[in-house]
């Protein structure tokens, strides 16, 4: 299975886990004089079943991904740097400051001006694209041994 496919599937998994972990929770305890609706027991084995799939999956996926760490990890410092970018404070110019008689003005200057701020991120959004785009075409092409059933 292509490790693309492969990520499909592992999401699909993790909503399955995700529903059977919520019906056990709200139908393990019931009233006596009705039948339960779902047998908890039995959604408790197919939970199990399926977190033992998705822990041999996010093996195989993580040990297909071994081959671009590099640009994984190199993708999330990226985002780092833009998120720091877009919350740089760059005030510049004169305020006035204090309250009363002890009114006066204050000049700020920043190193790296907003624009310049901005522009800097928007370069590395593009380097995120490019990493997402190498990211990509090695998921459509990486095969991984993997059984659902």
């Amino acid at each position: 299975m292509h490790l693309a496919k492969a990520l499909k599937v592992k999401n699909k998994l993790i909503s399955e886990i995700v529903r059977l972990k919520e019906l056990i929770e709200q139908h393990n305890s019931f009233n006596t004089m009705n039948k339960p609706i779902y047998e908890t027991k039995e959604l408790l084995a197919q939970l199990l079943q399926k977190l033992k799939k998705l822990a041999e999956l996010k093996t195989k996926i993580a040990a297909a991904n071994i081959k671009i760490y590099d640009q994984i990890f190199l993708m999330a410092e990226y985002k780092g740097i833009v998120s720091m970018l877009e919350g740089l404070n760059t005030r510049a110019g004169k305020e006035r400051a204090g309250f009363g008689e002890h009114l006066h003005e204050v000049e700020y200057d920043a190193q790296i001006p907003r624009v310049e701020a901005d522009t800097t991120a928007d370069e590395y959004r593009q380097k995120i694209e490019e990493c997402q785009d190498t990211l990509d075409t090695f998921n459509a092409t990486a095969e991984i041994e993997f059984e659902l059933v």
